[in-house]
Parts: structure tokens; C-alpha cells; sequence
């Protein structure tokens, strides 16, 4: 909704022959042009949740073919982990239902 408010505006402002003098990252503008967002983009503005999602889509398969280590190293990252995060507002949000009750787990990432 955000972004779709955001073209609006950008459109009046074409319209009526206004600057709009706008600084947004790459991601917001390849959002506006509906472009695919890659894990580059996520890394632009959230290092933290690019590095987690590196782990994650690296992790052993579930077919036993990684080591115990690879395991066990998958899981001490994402111990104490639940699924909530915290929005702009400083508000904690579920991710999921009952998410701030449920552990994150191998299986439920």
C-alpha cells in the first residue's frame, strides 16, 4: 500500500509539473518498478536479515546429506530465536500465529 501510495503521489507531482526530490535506496526503486528483490537488496538496508537468510539457505539438507557439525552450527544460530520481530514502531509483531511461543527450529525455518 505504501509503495502504491508512493507512485500516486509521484504521478500527481508529473502531472503538475512539481519536484519531488526523493532519495530512495535501490531496493525501494526496483519495488516501484516491480523488479524482483535478491538478497543484494535485502543487504543494502538490512545486513542482519541478509546474513540470516545466507545461513538459512545454506543449511544441511534435510536428506541427511550434511554433517553433524553443519547441524549442529544451524542450530546454535538460531537458538533463542523466535518467530516476532520488531516493526518501525518498536512494536513486537508475530510473524506467524502463536509465533512469539514457538521456537525456531531446522524444520520450521
Amino acid at each position: 500500500r505504501m509503495l502504491h501510495f508512493l507512485g500516486q503521489l509521484m504521478g500527481v507531482c508529473l502531472r503538475r509539473g512539481d519536484v519531488l526530490p526523493l532519495c530512495l535506496s535501490r531496493a525501494v526503486w526496483k519495488a516501484l518498478l516491480g523488479e524482483e528483490l535478491g538478497l543484494e537488496d535485502l543487504s543494502s538496508f538490512d545486513l542482519g536479515a541478509a546474513k540470516m537468510v545466507q545461513r538459512l539457505s545454506s543449511r544441511p539438507s534435510e536428506g541427511g546429506g550434511g554433517s553433524g557439525d553443519d547441524a549442529e552450527a544451524f542450530a546454535a544460530a538460531l537458538q533463542g530465536l523466535r518467530f516476532v520481530s520488531r516493526d518501525s514502531a518498536g512494536q513486537e509483531r508475530e510473524l506467524i500465529d502463536r509465533g512469539r511461543g514457538m521456537a525456531v527450529t531446522a524444520e520450521r525455518a
